[in-house]
This record gives structure tokens, C-alpha cells and sequence, in this order.
């Protein structure tokens, strides 16, 4: 919200429990289904008035994201980092419209103008230093350029198999993961 002045304590709550029934209604009717009038209906408001509090519908979806980021990243333990995200994995197929919005978004990401663009660039560039991090608290002494290329191959990977898992629901995006990690890390990435 850029171009606007600040939101007032109960604005800030009534944008708070927009983005939080917006995050259930995409996680429940996907999101090709998900009009933001059910989002505005189940907060007793018009569109208009669930529009007031974002730039734009664009704006409003790549903050149902960070939300999702923000819940999944509650569920990650700092004693078992890597099995608690395969099992977020694991929960996104019970959510099928957040990977929806996941995937569609990463791809609008493509142009640098999008609202979108800036959201995947701090995620990427967010994940990858939490991974270094977990690396090197796990003994890994290898030069940081190293592991930034691991943990960019680890978020590809878990970004490509939701990508594939939109159009083959028969996929385990956990399975596929966990898999992956076995025969191909380092030692350092097993699931604990």
C-alpha cells in the first residue's frame, strides 16, 4: 500500500481478516473458482470495500501469498526444519488453489512491473538465505556460492513439482521431494 497513508488500528484489523477469509476461500475453492466477491461477502463487505484496503486485485493476491509464507513458515520447527517443509509439501495438496495462485503468480512474476515480481524476488532471495543458514549450522564449510546454488536447486525443485502437481494431481510433491533429497543431497539435507 505504497501510495497510501497508513491504515488506522481497526483498518489494519479489517485488513487483517480480509486476507486471512481470502486465504481460507482460495485454500477451499481454488483459484480459478475464488470470486473476491465470496472474499467480500464473507466479510460483510462490498468488493469496493474489500478493494479499499489493496492497490489492486493483483496486489490483493500477492498478499494472500505472503500469508500462506507466513502460516507455512509457523509450521517449520528450528529442530527438524526439512521434515516439517516436506510436510508443508505435503499439506499444499490439500489446498490445491493456493498452488494455483502459486504457480499463476510466478508466472505474472515474469514481467517486472507485476505486484508479483518484487513478492518472488524477497522470497527467493529470503529462502535461499535461510537455507545458507540451516547449511551451515549443519556443519556445511563449503564456499557460500555452493550452497546458494543448493538452495536454489531445492526451491526449484519444490516450485517445479507444485508446478507439475497442478496438472497431475497424482503426484506427491512430498514424495517427490523427500525422494530427491535422499539420492541427491549432500548430507547435510536429509529430513532429519
Amino acid at each position: 500500500m505504497s501510495d497510501r497513508s497508513p491504515l488506522s488500528p481497526k483498518g489494519t484489523r479489517q485488513r487483517e481478516k480480509i486476507l486471512t477469509v481470502a486465504l481460507e476461500v482460495f485454500a477451499d475453492e481454488g483459484y480459478r473458482g475464488t470470486s473476491l466477491r465470496t472474499v467480500a461477502a464473507r466479510c460483510e463487505l462490498s468488493l469496493a470495500g474489500v478493494m479499499h484496503y489493496f492497490e489492486s486485485r493483483e496486489d490483493l493476491l500477492v498478499q494472500i501469498l505472503q500469508r500462506r509464507d507466513e502460516v507455512d513458515a509457523a509450521a517449520i520447527s528450528a529442530e527438524h526444519p526439512i521434515r516439517d517443509f516436506i510436510a508443508v509439501l505435503e499439506a499444499n495438496t490439500s489446498r490445491p488453489g493456493l498452488v494455483e495462485l502459486f504457480v499463476t503468480m510466478s508466472a505474472a512474476a515474469s514481467s517486472p512491473d507485476h505486484p508479483a515480481a518484487a513478492y518472488f524476488r524477497d522470497r527467493y532471495a529470503r529462502i535461499v538465505d535461510e537455507l545458507c543458514e540451516f547449511l551451515d549450522q549443519r556443519g556445511d564449510t563449503r564456499p557460500l556460492t555452493d550452497r546458494a546454488r543448493d538452495a536454489r536447486a531445492l526451491i526449484a525443485l519444490a516450485d517445479g513439482l507444485q508446478q507439475q502437481w497442478v496438472t497431475n494431481r497424482t503426484l506427491s510433491i512430498a514424495d517427490e521431494f523427500a525422494y530427491a533429497l535422499a539420492t541427491h543431497s549432500n548430507g547435510f539435507l536429509r529430513a532429519d
